[in-house]
C-alpha cells in the first residue's frame, strides 16, 4: 500500500471541498435532501483528510 503525503492528503481534502460545495449547490437549487445528505458526508471527509494534512504539518514542525 502506497503511504500518503501531506500533498496528497490536502489533495483529497481540496477534491471533497468542491464535492460538497457542488452537492450543496444542487440543494439550493432542487431542494434535493438527497444532495444535501452528500454534501454533508463530502464535508465529513474533507475535514478528515484536512486534519490528516494537519498531522502532517504538525510533525514536520516538531
Amino acid at each position: 500500500m502506497e503511504t500518503m503525503t501531506h500533498g496528497d492528503c490536502l489533495r483529497w481534502a481540496q477534491k471533497y471541498r468542491d464535492m460538497c460545495l457542488t452537492h450543496q449547490e444542487i440543494h439550493e437549487q432542487t431542494g434535493s435532501t438527497g444532495s444535501l445528505s452528500f454534501a454533508r458526508q463530502y464535508e465529513r471527509l474533507a475535514k478528515h483528510w484536512q486534519a490528516k494534512a494537519d498531522s502532517f504539518e504538525q510533525k514536520e514542525a516538531a
